[in-house]
């Protein structure tokens, strides 16, 4: 019997393009996928499960001078409302959450942003603090509020008892925007003054701290002198301030002393007897006050 002749069937597709349709299958699938899972993660992204809104973020707690909520301020100043999930990268919800409050002028420094669960930021950071007003020569009455560092704060966040009840540095022309650094030296070196002081500043009923126009030369050495005023009009010539001092000039300490020896023998600056003017630069020299008459007395 005559074998039957067969001949093989080919495949509809070879191996190696059965290989490339699936990994075309595949392809689309993934990127079906992917658009699904962006259109539900911006879902998800933004349910109140994960959002970070400023009653999500916790701050140390503010000092009585901050007024304002700091929170809400950062987020809308850098746009970040309802626009932070704890579903972003965590490096750029980081990043942006630091940025955002660093630029607030009452921020000095962030120190570090934390996720916790299920859906806050926990940031620690340094608060800026009030250490001066700025009288400015142009307009003395409005007040500008500088923190240690002489980046000048927000004056209009403050009430005007607590600017008052600031030291005063007058005299000054100029001024930079709120958030920025104060650069004029004269400022800097009353600064430098007025946080030597430390407490003893009130202390002693100082009021205002007034530079000189211009600066000391002397030789390669450059320095601005200080007067202060006292709550009740004494002047003090203080001199120059801590680590600018000329070998001819006390230091900050030595003059202190000085003030206070006075104080200790001949009461406080502002009672009856005390002088109007009194310099401690290198020595004690004082000018009594001129008391004044009454109109019968002065008949006679």
């Amino acid at each position: 019997m005559a074998a039957k002749n067969s001949t093989p069937t080919e495949p509809l597709f070879t191996r190696p393009q059965r290989i490339g349709a699936a990994l075309g299958v595949l392809a689309v699938l993934g990127l079906v996928g992917k658009q699904l899972w962006n259109g539900a993660q911006a879902h998800i992204r933004s349910s109140a499960h994960y959002r970070v809104t400023a009653a999500e973020i916790d701050l140390p707690p503010a000092p009585p001078w901050i007024h304002v909520d700091l929170r809400k301020q950062a987020l809308a100043a850098a746009q970040l409302e309802n626009n932070l999930s704890v579903l972003d990268p965590p490096e750029l919800l980081q990043r942006r959450v630091a940025d955002a409050f660093a630029f607030q002028p009452w921020v000095r420094r962030v120190l570090s942003v934390e996720k916790t669960p299920p859906n806050r930021l926990r940031i620690a950071l340094e608060y800026r603090q009030p250490a001066a007003a700025i009288a400015p020569r142009e307009a003395a009455q409005n007040l500008l509020v500088l923190d240690q560092d002489g980046v000048r704060l927000p004056e209009a966040d403050l009430t005007p008892a607590e600017r008052q009840y600031l030291p005063r540095v007058l005299d000054i022309e100029g001024s930079p925007l709120v958030g920025e650094r104060w650069n004029d030296p004269r400022v800097t070196g009353a600064l430098t003054l007025i946080r030597q002081f430390g407490p003893q500043w009130r202390t002693l009923e100082l009021v205002d701290a007034i530079p000189s126009t211009a600066p000391e030369v002397r030789g390669e050495l450059r320095y601005f002198t200080y007067d202060l005023v006292t709550s009740g009009g004494s002047t003090i010539h203080w001199g120059t301030a801590p680590g600018y001092e000329p070998v001819t000039e006390s230091n900050f300490a030595t003059k202190l002393q000085r003030l206070q020896q006075y104080i200790a023998k001949n009461g406080a600056l502002e009672s009856f007897t005390s002088p109007v003017e009194i310099d401690v630069r290198d020595g004690l020299s004082t000018e009594p006050r001129t008391v004044k008459r009454d109109a019968d007395d002065a008949v006679k």
